[in-house]
């Protein structure tokens, strides 16, 4: 009796390689926003379109292998297609956005459909066909074991194990049953002093502070860590006044505004409007920073309430919800504009993505809320208004994914408008920056770079000195100190000569971070996106890092606070304070 004979694996076809390219191509993409932190709508974009490339020509490669017949093509095909559907319904509640499931999945899923197909081809059809189905089911479970907590500065996912409790569910959890509530005994009213930061970005909006000048060498001689603690999720800065410290958070069910003590970190009143805005690329949380003025505390919430309330002891003075006056439902990030004061009223904008409405910024009385003026400063931004002295009187500076508009504080009445050519991309989100009396720089991602405008003395609308690609901010706003502008192109940090929007150096991957200017010693202060403090030294000839410093755990995309020598850094899961060494 004849023994049976081996057959060895058919040889592959020339044509089973290009399945090959497909993974590649998935894969390839993936790794370069990895590795390269790229920050850009326009990489995003890009990707996508790439993904989709390499996945119909994955497709036609499947649909043309004859070693399986066209109803075994077609039922791994489906199978694929309900194994994938299966999953994003199980994972709907830890990984919500399909986009970044399907983004991180593709690849790994194409290189093992190919690999499955090339390591079976000399199997029965009854054996490779539900070995196929099995390797496509085994490689989505994984992701049944992960949690998204939004994106990174980079667009990629931010992810975490499935069983680990997340930052706002561990402070929940510390949080005493009885929250410290306003209370209505009268108490001392809060002064300004010099050296405080009353408002977003400074006193001047502008994150630079004068008159400090600090020890540079933090090996010998670190910054001290006065407190630190756990605090609810947002993006919203910090404003501390009088040893008082003011910021937004969200807790669980509602947005709070809280006051803490400004030397310990302790609680003192607590204000919560109910309310929870979350979103799948930033989380949970409110955007704006609080403002003070004439010891009061001036809040934009996430849904659109205006409230104004008593610095000292945080009663509720007054309310407004700013959506019936401008007509604007709540934008897709939520209202995010910080409010500034003038004289004696709050000027704050609320977009309008459906386009609409006419009235994206309004002025409130300071002393009851009722409404002054609304005018039109384009349909959709993230930023807040600018306080901006030139041209021979003081005016508000609103950038908007239309353009630059300057209103008169007063009336509202809009006195130029400067229409952008490039695109802006991603809505607009950052701050004018003054590099003169007379020019200003703009910028807000890939597909709009940055440009300086410079104004005329007689108050007519600037003209454009430059338009660069050279420094593309999308996150974080930028400083200006000595003819250069510091800030970040995309997520590394970089420095522009403000005079010919050329770029001078550009390193330090430091993620969405924030930068702040010590404008005596000619120092940054850079937070990075994992919450390090980074010291830098002004310098056009190259990237001076001096010194750095892990300060809060979690995802910091929140601008830094410096007042009376102490510098205040939070992320959506931590507050620090720390004391400055002083320059010997």
């Amino acid at each position: 009796m004849s023994q049976p004979t081996y057959a060895p694996p058919p040889a592959p076809r020339r044509s089973d390689y290009l399945g090959a390219i497909a993974a590649i191509g998935l894969a390839a993409v993936f790794l370069a926003g990895w590795v390269l932190d790229i920050q850009s709508f326009a990489f995003f974009l890009l990707s996508m379109a790439i993904d989709f490339a390499m996945i119909i020509f994955f497709l036609v490669w499947w649909l043309t292998r004859r070693s399986l017949s066209w109803g075994q093509r077609f039922l791994v095909l489906v199978a694929a297609l309900v194994i994938a559907i299966v999953f994003g319904v199980l994972t709907r509640r830890t990984i919500q956005n399909p986009v970044i499931l399907a983004s991180n999945a593709l690849p790994i899923v194409i290189a093992v459909w190919w690999g499955a197909y090339m390591l079976t081809r000399g199997s029965a059809a009854r054996v490779r066909v539900p070995a196929l189905v099995a390797c496509l089911a085994l490689v989505w479970t994984p992701f049944l074991l992960l949690r998204m907590t939004g994106f990174h500065g980079n667009l990629r996912g931010d992810f975490h194990w499935r069983w680990t409790p997340t930052a706002e569910e561990l402070y929940l959890a510390q949080r005493p049953s009885a929250p410290s509530v306003p209370t209505t005994a009268p108490a001392k009213p809060l002064e300004l002093r010099p050296a405080d930061w009353p408002a977003f970005r400074g006193p001047n909006r502008d994150a630079t502070v004068h008159g400090l000048k600090i020890s540079t060498d933090w090996q010998t001689n670190p910054p001290k860590v006065l407190w630190k603690e756990r605090v609810g999720p947002a993006w919203s800065s910090m404003i501390i006044v009088d040893d008082h410290l003011y910021t937004q958070e969200q807790r669980g069910q509602s947005e709070a505004v809280v006051c803490r003590d400004a030397t310990t970190g302790n609680e003192i009143w607590a204000h919560e409007e109910p309310g929870r805005f979350e979103d799948d690329m930033s989380g949970p949380g409110p955007r704006a920073t609080p403002a003070f003025d004439k010891g009061r505390i001036f809040n934009q919430g996430t849904f659109g309430a205006l409230t104004c309330l008593d610095a000292s002891t945080g009663r509720l003075i007054w309310t407004h919800d700013i959506r019936k006056d401008t007509d604007a439902p709540v934008p897709m990030w939520g209202f995010s504009a910080s409010p500034l004061v003038i004289n004696d009223r709050i000027i704050t904008y609320a977009g309008d993505e459906s386009k609409k409405s006419q009235k994206t910024i309004a002025a409130y009385s300071t002393d009851d809320g009722h409404l002054l003026w609304t005018a039109d400063a384009g349909k959709m931004s993230y930023g807040s208004p600018q306080l901006f002295e030139g041209q021979g009187s003081r005016s508000i500076l609103m950038f908007a994914n239309e353009g630059l508009f300057c209103f008169d504080p007063q009336t509202g009445q809009l006195r130029w408008q400067l229409p952008l050519e490039q695109k802006v991309g991603l809505p607009a989100a950052l701050q004018p920056c003054l590099v003169s009396p007379t020019s200003i720089v703009i910028g807000n991602g890939a597909a709009f770079g940055a440009q300086r405008l410079d104004l005329s003395p007689g108050g007519g609308a600037p003209a454009r000195a430059w338009v660069s690609t050279r420094l593309k901010p999308g996150f974080s706003d930028m400083v200006y100190h000595d003819g250069f502008i510091y800030g970040f192109d995309g997520t590394v940090f970089c420095c522009v000569d403000a005079a010919t929007g050329n770029r001078r150096w550009r390193e330090g991957r430091y993620g969405a971070g924030q930068v702040l200017l010590l404008a005596d010693q000619g120092l940054l202060i850079v937070s990075t996106e994992d919450g390090q403090a980074v010291l830098l030294k002004c310098t056009p000839e190259k990237s001076d890092e001096l010194a750095r410093l892990q300060v809060v755990s979690g995802k910091s995309w929140n601008h830094l606070a410096l007042a009376q020598n102490r510098l205040y850094l939070r992320s959506d899961a931590e507050l620090a304070c720390l004391q400055l060494p002083p320059a010997q």
